[in-house]
């Protein structure tokens, strides 16, 4: 298999990502639902550039994906009800390579002035992040499971639930070693692209997916009651076989596909050093850590090569 990127019509045709949409809930649940959890103050320090979405982790800094970088010149970071401030240095991880099978999908926003009044988030350093309840939240447009994302953006940020069922060693032919995977369960009909590893069919209360124009959001878990995150949005996929089990033949965050988020506990040390190099302002998210669209969210298209 080899993943096929499709581009962004709204932007460039040299970009590799998508134009961004947001959280895709269940059909049986009122998107009000998923407002009111994007809503709660945890997930404050999330923010919107517009085109992807990013995680304040220091009054100037911003938790984003490597594949949102092209389009930061003259972009502007917001965070509702505290303020805004434009990009001033772009910090991409240096495995990035452009290439979402090899990994390493993460970057390092400097603002050009602090954004304060709001506590940026805490990044996870631990390594117990598969089997967790997670929340991926972000910014765009609207969409159900059943026809994946179908509307614009209204600029409303939303959240979702999901377990953290695998990581990228299910993709075999890939190099990356850095990415949580979930999968879409629905109240509607049986999904086996994960179960063949016992993971649940079941979907959650507030069961969703991240979709274009979440790209560079966070995911979070809550740890001892400190919410924390353990992603930033990459990719999603309804193609690509896993062991003869293949997806619903559409990349649009419908039902039974597959979602990437980076793992940020995997360049934890690459985030720390960056910081202190490049900033003299506090380490990342608190003390406990130290330092630490309509764009696109990575997706791909599996075929088989000829």
């Amino acid at each position: 298999m080899k993943p096929f990127f499709l581009v962004a019509l709204t932007l460039s045709l040299a970009s590799l990502a998508l134009p961004s949409q947001a959280i895709i809930r269940r059909d049986d649940v009122p998107d009000s639902s998923y407002i009111t959890l994007g809503a709660q103050a945890q997930f404050n320090a999330v923010g919107n550039f517009g085109f992807c979405t990013g995680t304040l982790i220091a009054p100037d800094w911003v938790l984003c994906a490597a594949h949102c970088s092209p389009f930061m010149t003259g972009a502007t970071f917001s965070v509702p009800g505290f303020g805004s401030a434009s990009v001033a240095q772009v910090f991409n991880a240096p495995g990035w390579n452009g290439t979402l099978e090899n990994g390493s999908d993460i970057s390092l926003i400097k603002l050009t002035s602090a954004i304060t009044g709001v506590t940026p988030a805490t990044l996870y350093t631990g390594s117990g992040e598969l089997g967790q309840t997670s929340y991926s939240v972000g910014f765009g447009a609207l969409g159900i499971g059943s026809t994946g994302n179908t509307s614009g953006g209204d600029g409303t940020r939303r959240a979702a639930t999901n377990i953290l069922e695998q990581t990228s060693s299910v993709f075999p032919t890939w190099t990356a070693n850095d990415y949580l995977i979930a999968d879409f369960d629905s109240p509607l009909l049986t999904n086996t692209r994960f179960t063949q590893f016992g993971s649940s069919n079941t979907p959650l209360a507030l069961e969703g997916s991240i979709s274009f124009g979440d790209s560079g959001g966070a995911t979070f878990i809550n740890e001892g009651g400190i919410w924390k995150v353990v992603g930033v949005h990459s990719w999603l996929d309804g193609l690509e076989s896993i062991n003869g089990v293949a997806g619903d033949g559409s990349d649009n965050s419908s039902y039974t596909d597959l979602f990437g988020v980076t793992r940020v506990s995997s360049h934890q040390t690459w985030i720390t050093s960056t910081l202190a190099a490049n900033s003299s302002a506090p380490e990342p998210g608190t003390l406990v850590f130290g330092l630490l669209g309509l764009l696109g969210l990575r997706t791909f298209r599996a075929r088989r090569a000829s």
